[in-house]
């Protein structure tokens, strides 16, 4: 008994796919996993886990022999019968097609082929169902919770249900070498499923509350989503009401008959079966009990919630798509409602529903305490704002270990997917390491390589560089260590701190089809993106002019609206440029009367703190520049990105500091010395230092409104008689920012290398 012990610990490890598809994950998995019990096992001469071995070999021998066949009995290796023991015990996966289950099980069974042996029963571990959608008893539990019954789960009627635990537990230990095993594998698995029928029906009628039977207003009778419940009362629930009902607690012992329900009872019954099979419901503690539930300690009657409820790893390749009729072809509006509703999606909701955000927030729920959770998802999942949620999920409810990036996307030999141009990344977290360092690593092809550059770096210091959305950068070490530097220093603030952006007041599709815009001459021309450049509005340079009927434009706007933002001077930025065009953040002064298209992003006098020329000097500056790109997966420059920039405080003065002089002569080498000098400490800007920015800020945009372009190439950079004020001001504002001289030409040297 001892031995048998040792043997069901060691083999105590499941592995689940939650999106198997043909089963390609689960067969490394058990590959992966034999391999490491092998090396382990050979640490000990004799252990019951080869004695179990031979057991399983003898037993296939005599089998043959009682059929009158003769194999090679070195064919029954040990690795042979090992993988399939883990394949019966360790491995679990689901998929929504059934096809795609079956040749699952095909391609394990062709990894697992033992000689003599028949093929292992999987039914109890590889399952047809939607991995998304389902309920947990807990849920389930709350919601019927009445003051005459608190747990309905817990009632004698239901324990007896989850002793299905032992049924499932018992397959398992079944090693299928013989038919009869099989055989007996099989009825012991319809014992379990019948016994879980009655919990199954009861989440099925629950969930069935986002899919026709949806909870109706009495006076309205029209449809509402459940989580309208706790803001409306009045509401007929009826799959609620169903299931606290006698009724169906009588039916339930014979889900399979409808005869004893009549009226709206039955139709709520009908509805529930009829959606449990078409959306092929899938409730993770009831399709795997054995995973989640155990006696508990000292009996076998009463069966609970295990504490390390859970799979050890979770593992696979989830489906990218995204959930919307329109690009699906067909209505997903029900399962919107479920997700939108169910708290354990809550991290996903924001933006576009990709199915892999919704699998990753599904991943963390099933992996237990002390698993390992580990997806191939789009590379967005680092960066992108529609995965903020998700992101910061894993950041701080699990404890990452490693990022594996694959930025190559345009060399189908060279990308993780050949078929796919797109960017992917591997993340791999363990529950009980949270908040701890990890490890993110950028490599240049398809292959995990030792030699690509590694980042070391916490969740705490990703959530205190992009606090907002919670970025995850891509960078080098000495990157993150002046990053981490900067966003440390006590003084530091954020751009959200002290102004607010806003997304230009004119959208040309939405003006258009109202008729404001207009080909008249004597019409201002509406500023776009391509107009913004370095201190200077220029002429576009790509794209046609849209004028704007401003009389009408204006008519049908509150006099709060953001259109009258054109009575203001602002600081316009670019909304979008490439991660590869000479910089990022682009801004210019925009002058009063002027409007702005949603292409451009602007700050007015009103929404800042700051001096308007010296926000200009800050946006306009290498170290924001810089900033900005460690955290930019795409060419947009978005407001949660200008939120999350760093600025100094402006706070005190430094008497006898003659700037103005050395400014008027131009004498820029002097004045960075002089401004310098007075940045005493790192995080803060004197108020005098603050104010000289500003004017070498209007020095360098009185030069560049006048100055003639020659070529499309020079509104790449500032002229000759400009760049030594910026210059200038990029090393005063180096310094206000706590770095070094040789700090400084690591970041410049650093744009380069990103251009």
């Amino acid at each position: 008994l001892k031995h048998r012990q040792v043997v069901d610990d060691l083999f105590d490890v499941k592995v689940l796919d939650p999106a198997m598809g043909s089963g390609h994950f689960l067969v490394e998995a058990v590959d992966f996993t034999t391999d490491r019990l092998l090396h382990f096992l050979n640490g000990f001469p004799w252990n019951p886990v080869l004695a179990h071995l031979k057991e399983t070999r003898e037993t296939i021998l005599q089998e043959m022999e009682r059929q009158g066949i003769s194999i090679d009995a070195g064919r029954l290796s040990d690795v042979n019968l090992l993988k399939r023991h883990v394949l019966k015990r360790c491995i679990y996966g689901v998929d929504l097609n059934p096809m795609a289950v079956e040749l699952a099980k095909v391609s394990l069974w062709l990894d697992c082929f033992t000689l003599g042996a028949p093929l292992s029963f999987l039914d109890h571990h590889l399952k047809c169902g939607n991995s998304l959608i389902g309920a947990t008893v807990e849920e389930v539990d709350k919601a019927l919770e009445t003051p005459e019954q608190a747990s309905f789960f817990h009632t004698s009627e239901f324990a007896r249900e989850l002793v299905a635990v032992d049924l499932m537990r018992r397959i398992g230990e079944l090693s299928d070498v013989t038919p009869e095993q099989v055989r007996e594998s099989r009825r012991e698995f319809r014992k379990a499923v019948a016994a879980l029928i009655p919990a199954k029906t009861v989440m099925d009628v629950y969930v069935s509350r986002w899919f026709g039977n949806e909870p109706v207003h009495k006076t309205a009778g029209a449809g509402l989503k459940p989580e309208a419940l706790k803001k409306r009362k009045a509401l007929h629930d009826f799959a609620l009401d169903f299931l606290r009902a006698d009724t169906c607690k009588q039916w339930l012992k014979h889900p399979e008959s409808l005869d004893k329900l009549d009226g709206n009872d039955r139709r709520t019954a009908e509805t529930a079966l009829s959606a449990a099979k078409e959306k092929r419901f899938f409730h993770w503690e009831i399709e795997f009990p054995e995973v989640f539930f155990a006696p508990r300690e000292g009996t076998t009657q009463v069966v609970e919630k295990k504490p390390n409820a859970g799979f050890d790893a979770v593992i696979g390749n989830p489906p990218y798509d995204v959930l919307a009729s329109e690009e699906l072809g067909f209505d997903v509006s029900q399962d919107l409602a479920f997700y939108e509703s169910a708290p354990v999606y809550e991290p996903a909701i924001r933006g576009k529903k990709n199915l892999y955000k919704l699998f990753i927030c599904r991943g963390v729920s099933v992996t237990g305490l002390s698993g390992a959770f580990s997806f191939i998802v789009p590379m967005p999942l680092l960066g992108d704002d529609q995965s903020a949620g998700v992101r910061r999920l894993l950041l701080e409810k699990t404890g990452l270990i490693a990022i594996e990036s694959f930025p190559q996307k345009d060399d189908p030999n060279n990308r993780v997917f050949p078929e796919a141009k797109l960017s992917t990344t591997i993340f791999v977290t363990r529950a009980q390491t949270k908040r701890q360092r990890f490890i993110l690593r950028a490599h240049p092809g398809r292959l995990i390589e030792d030699a690509s550059p590694k980042l070391e770096l916490s969740p705490s210091e990703v959530l205190a560089f992009d606090p907002e959305n919670a970025a995850i950068p891509s960078c080098t070490q000495e990157d993150w260590g002046l990053v981490v530097r900067v966003i440390s220093l006590e003084r530091i603030r954020r751009m959200s701190e002290v102004a607010a952006s806003y997304q230009g007041e004119v959208n040309e599709t939405n003006e258009r089809a109202k008729g404001t815009l207009t080909s008249r001459a004597s019409a201002p021309v509406i500023l776009r993106g391509a107009n913004i450049c370095m201190y200077a509005v220029r002429e576009a340079s790509q794209g046609e002019e849209v004028r704007l009927d401003v009389k009408k434009f204006l008519a049908e706007k509150g006099k709060d609206a953001k259109a009258f933002a054109c009575k203001s001077d602002r600081i316009g930025f670019q909304r979008s440029s490439p991660q590869n065009n000479f910089r990022r953040i682009i801004a210019a002064p925009v002058s009063k009367n002027s409007f702005c298209l949603d292409t451009v992003s602007y700050v007015t006098e009103e929404s800042s703190q700051l001096n308007r020329d010296l926000l200009l000097a800050l946006l306009n500056s290498k170290i924001l520049d810089w900033y900005f790109r460690l955290g930019s997966t795409n060419s947009k420059v978005n407001e949660y990105q200008f939120n999350a920039l760093p600025v100094p405080t402006i706070s005190g003065d430094v008497r006898n500091l003659d700037w103005k002089s050395l400014l008027k002569h131009g004498k820029w080498s002097e004045l960075t010395k002089c401004l310098c000098s007075a940045c005493k400490e790192p995080g803060i800007m004197p108020t005098s230092v603050g104010e000289a920015l500003a004017e070498m800020s209007r020095s360098i945009q009185d030069i560049e409104t006048k100055r003639v372009l020659k070529n499309r190439s020079d509104r790449s950079h500032l002229s000759a008689e400009s760049q030594p004020i910026q210059d200038a001001i990029d090393a005063i504002l180096f310094r206000c920012y706590g770095l070094s001289d040789e700090d400084a030409r690591y970041v410049t040297q650093r744009l380069e290398e990103m251009l």
